[in-house]
């Protein structure tokens, strides 16, 4: 989270909703978030603290939010065994005025 948009940002924020915290406390529209997923396997530290064996195949979630305004908000990385992730995506058409 960019130090410049979130200046009175402290741990008791992140202990709750940090997306209530942006668009409540700071007054930032989140207007999107890109997900991308990447295979990966488990190198020797990344093994040892998932706790499974190394080459096992994982998946990189990578997770970058943005604002109405197209400033980044947030970045999140994090790997997970396939078997333990369930993805659901929504999508909704927007809507224009006909002419």
């Amino acid at each position: 989270m960019p130090v410049k948009l979130f200046r009175n940002l402290s741990l008791s924020h992140l202990e709750g909703s940090k997306f209530d915290y942006i668009e409540k406390e700071c007054g930032i529209i989140i207007s999107g978030n890109y997900e991308t997923l990447t295979p990966v396997l488990a190198d020797k530290q990344l093994a040892r603290s998932m706790n499974v064996p190394e080459q096992t195949p994982l998946l990189r979630i990578t997770s970058l939010s943005y604002s109405d305004s197209g400033e980044f908000l947030t970045i999140r990385s994090c790997s997970a065994t396939p078997a333990s992730i369930r993805w659901t995506i929504t999508c909704a058409a927007s809507r224009r005025k006909a002419r």
